[in-house]
């Protein structure tokens, strides 16, 4: 018999893959494999998610003849004994004059015997197959309750106490429905789930059981408390401290987008808000990367000074002492290249800049963000800049970032557009736009 031919489904959620798979194949299609990836991402970073399911569609049973005609008392079965399709303890006819007598040589083994007796169907009564239909389709709901249950109890392994008992919260099912919803909202959005899980237990004890069922009060409690986890601090000021400029350098891995950033700080600081601006660059690895910085400080009107060493840089900081602010431009670094990063660490010494921003793109996978943090560690940033927010699927990096880092965020990026799509880092605003999916504007 030809097996049954796998067909392959891809969704985005598991729920929509099934679904494809339950309306092809109907609900006893057989699940071979599934599988989750992304689609489009770039070395793991960025891209869309995809669940693969490999279903066939449900066996089918024949009957075989039997090379025998079947005994009288067979076909009389009660429908009890067809049911748990107990065996006649000799499945053979009775002898008759017209049969060969059995001898050793003749005579079928237990295996032949149990594959020549036919498997008769159970009885097709319409209110025994009501209650089956029933009894799978409780199976299938107690299956979907187990696997979320796994997912709770693995998301809070090797959490202390107290979180163990704000995941009991959610095992008891205590929670209302708009605290739900918005702790699906926040896991959905990319958030750590145990960064979920405080900020919506908090939030419950903050409303109380009186507000629990309130969607307004609910959504104020839980991005007040989400506001929490998102620690902000602006780069300066209006002041600025006098006698010497304020140097601020931007560090990262590649392709976050450094270079324009610096842009966007060096037009908003020098043409809005009258400041005397100096750009330092040594990025002289990345082709163009000099030339794209050059035409910017041009446009704007301000110094750029091409520092391929840190001691030329250094001393190009020194010759701008007349300057309020001075930006300074640093390569990107991967954050598994060590002798790149001790580079980077030397520079830094050499030019002991006020600010030190480590630079983060929205698009950035989590396991490649906690990496970047760790590595970049070494050069003691004191502010995040969180960049591309606006080519993000989700903005848990928002939170996940400075919990990650246990530093504050002090600008966000959300497009090219130069001196536009550069503003503080304000914490009502990004909780916000991390529940609402919604960047900030």
């Amino acid at each position: 018999m030809a097996m049954p031919e796998n067909r392959t489904y891809r969704a985005t959620t598991v729920t929509h893959a099934l679904s494809q798979v339950k309306k092809d194949l109907g609900p006893d299609a057989v699940i071979v494999t599934t599988r989750r990836f992304r689609t489009g991402s770039v070395l793991g970073v960025g891209g869309s998610p995809v669940v693969e399911i490999v279903a066939s569609p449900p066996p089918t049973t024949h009957a075989h003849p039997s090379p025998r005609a079947e005994p009288a008392a067979a076909r009389d079965e009660a429908p009890m004994r067809r049911a748990k399709m107990v065996l006649p303890a000799d499945p053979r006819p009775p002898t008759s004059s017209a049969a060969v007598p059995a001898n050793e040589s003749t005579r079928p083994r237990s295996a032949d015997r149990l594959r020549a007796t036919p498997v008769r169907p159970a009885p097709t009564d319409p209110a025994a197959l009501d209650a089956l239909r029933d009894e799978m389709g409780a199976i299938r709901t107690m299956v979907g309750q187990l696997l979320r249950c796994s997912n709770s109890v693995a998301a809070a392994a090797g959490r202390d106490r107290a979180g163990f008992a704000e995941a009991a919260v959610f095992e008891r099912g205590s929670l209302s429905e708009p605290l739900f919803a918005h702790y699906t909202r926040l896991v959905d959005a990319g958030v750590d789930a145990e960064v979920a899980h405080g900020v919506v237990a908090r939030a419950a004890d903050d409303t109380g059981p009186n507000q629990a069922g309130d969607v307004r009060c609910v959504r104020e409690a839980v991005l007040a408390r989400l506001a929490r986890e998102i620690p902000c601090r602006p780069l300066l000021g209006p002041p600025l401290p006098t006698g010497r400029p304020v140097v601020v350098a931007l560090v990262g891995p590649t392709g976050v987008g450094k270079t324009t950033t610096i842009a966007k700080l060096a037009a908003d600081h020098a043409l809005r808000r009258g400041r005397k601006v100096s750009l330092v660059t040594t990025d002289t690895y990345r082709i163009g990367a000099v030339d794209q910085l050059r035409t910017y400080a041009d446009i704007i009107g301000i110094p750029l000074a091409v520092a391929p060493t840190p001691a030329q840089a250094a001393a190009a900081v020194r010759r701008a002492s007349g300057s309020d602010l001075v930006f300074l431009d640093t390569a990107g670094r991967s954050p598994a290249d060590d002798r790149r990063i001790d580079d980077l660490a030397e520079l830094i010494d050499a030019v002991r800049p006020d600010h030190r921003l480590l630079v983060l793109a929205a698009t950035t996978a989590d396991v490649v963000l906690r990496r970047i943090i760790a590595r970049f560690a070494a050069l003691g940033p004191d502010g995040l800049v969180l960049s591309k927010l606006d080519e993000a699927p989700a903005l848990g990096v928002i939170v996940n970032a400075p919990c990650r880092s246990s530093l504050p965020v002090a600008l966000v990026t959300t497009g090219q557009d130069v001196p536009d799509c550069l503003a503080d880092a304000i914490a009502e605003q990004l909780a916000a736009a991390v529940l609402d999916g919604e960047i900030p504007t």
